[in-house]
């Protein structure tokens, strides 16, 4: 049997009124447990995202992303540029 690893990217743009320290801030340092789970999310059953933390910067480095099912997703930093660029890749636990 062949198994084989799928990747790829989601891009998307919007336009936000607010000074670059905050977006960063709020693109990498997430909270949303006060956010309404998103319909897919509770049809496909996949757990409710809670939070995300960055554990260290760079490249290289980890944030953690926890679920409100009590798993957490360790999240490699691949991209790291303040202010303009940011991306992962993760592994469940």
């Amino acid at each position: 049997m062949r198994v084989s690893k799928k990747s790829g990217t989601i891009r998307s743009s919007i336009v936000i009124q607010a000074d670059l320290k905050t977006v960063w801030k709020n693109i990498t340092e997430v909270r949303i447990e006060g956010y309404k789970t998103p319909a897919l999310l509770r049809i496909l059953d996949i757990p409710k995202p809670v939070s995300a933390e960055i554990i260290s910067e760079g490249i290289g480095g980890k944030r953690i992303a926890l679920f409100d099912n009590g798993k957490r997703f360790e999240q490699v930093i691949l991209t790291w540029q303040p202010f303009q660029t940011y991306s992962f890749a993760f592994n469940p636990e």
